[in-house]
């Protein structure tokens, strides 16, 4: 009886690490189930955003970049990157990735700096254009 008792406590002793490794783990790919379910976010976080719009990545090793959406596979995403100077065409995969966001600068102009850019050139042209008629006489 006591044999008995020994027997199941050793197996049950035994298949203890098993499962908090399994708990902790994916087995199928052994990478964590945390960072296997924030890859699953990135991957449809991305998936939603258009071909085309300009990115801030941040990698899992602190790298950031800024680029432009290409293709999107099941794996991994495809993005120009540009680093001032330089722009790369990168293969990057879902699992390198900790943070996705839509840049807020494209490059280009954003309406708030837009409007008021164009409507001073607008007022300093008008006024420009009074002085010199003003000082060869056509006023």
């Amino acid at each position: 009886m006591v044999s008995k008792m020994l027997m199941f406590l050793a197996v049950v002793v035994a298949t203890i690490p098993a499962y908090s490794l399994d708990a902790r783990t994916n087995s199928a790919s052994g990478q964590p189930r945390i960072l296997k379910t924030q890859s699953a976010k990135i991957t449809a976080q991305v998936k939603k955003i258009p071909q085309g719009s300009v990115l801030k990545v941040v990698l899992r090793n602190k790298t950031k970049l800024y680029g432009r959406l290409g293709e999107v596979s099941l794996e991994s995403f495809r993005l120009q990157a540009f680093d001032g100077e330089r722009i790369q065409d990168r293969t990057i995969a879902f699992d390198e990735v900790k943070k996705v966001s839509v840049s807020k600068r494209a490059g280009g102009w954003n309406n708030s700096e837009a409007v008021p850019l164009l409507a001073g050139t607008a007022v300093g042209t008008g006024v420009l254009t009074v002085i010199i008629l003003a000082a060869i006489g056509a006023l």
